[in-house]
């Protein structure tokens, strides 16, 4: 069973989630402190959403591999996610002759991995780091070159919508220039 009040705000306490491949109950591990649910009949992970990070490290961040040089290309699942029962999508990411296609809930944002997956989508974040360090300094350059006077410019014509617009682009990568580092598995 799984426990707390997800990311997505989907209640998750007592649910017994059951494999999207086999319906099979899994097992609830604790992984660096990261709660994420085991098929122990096909290996497979549920991942609630924003538990990857925790579990698997800076790399599981999908600023890794969620990107145009990856692909990404998204279609119809046919399992359901394991956590709110929902259509699930399946989307393939890849790089350097690395492929994997994980699935994702659109709805509660879980992420269905299967068993030797979380490897590879590893492997492919480790391709993508000179791409993720080009866009953190492009990102440090755009935050620089926004002075005092355009952000209160923004807030002044429209608070929520102009200042957002001014900075949108930016939060992103400034959240991962904050973040501290978690160990290695």
């Amino acid at each position: 069973m799984s426990g707390g009040l997800g990311l997505s705000g989907i209640d998750t306490k007592n649910k017994v989630l059951r494999c999207p491949r086999d319906h099979q109950v899994m097992e609830e591990v604790n992984k660096n402190g990261a709660f994420i649910d085991i098929c122990a009949k096909c290996g497979g992970m549920f991942f609630d959403q924003g538990e990857m990070f925790g579990a698997c490290g800076l790399k599981a961040d999908p600023s890794y591999w969620d990107r145009a040089e990856t692909g990404g290309v998204m279609k119809e699942s046919p399992l359901h996610c394991a956590r709110c029962d929902g259509h699930m999508l399946a989307q393939d990411v890849s790089a350097e002759g690395i492929h994997v296609e994980i699935d994702r809930c659109a709805h509660c944002g879980g992420i269905w991995l299967d068993e030797g997956e979380v490897d590879k989508l590893m492997e492919i974040s480790q391709h993508m780091v000179q791409h993720v360090e080009r866009d953190k300094a492009e990102a440090r350059k755009r935050m620089a070159n926004v002075s005092d006077e355009d952000a209160v410019k923004a807030m002044k014509s429209d608070p929520i919508t102009d200042f957002a617009m001014l900075i949108s682009p930016l939060l992103g990568f400034a959240m991962m220039l904050v973040r501290p580092k978690p160990k290695p598995l």
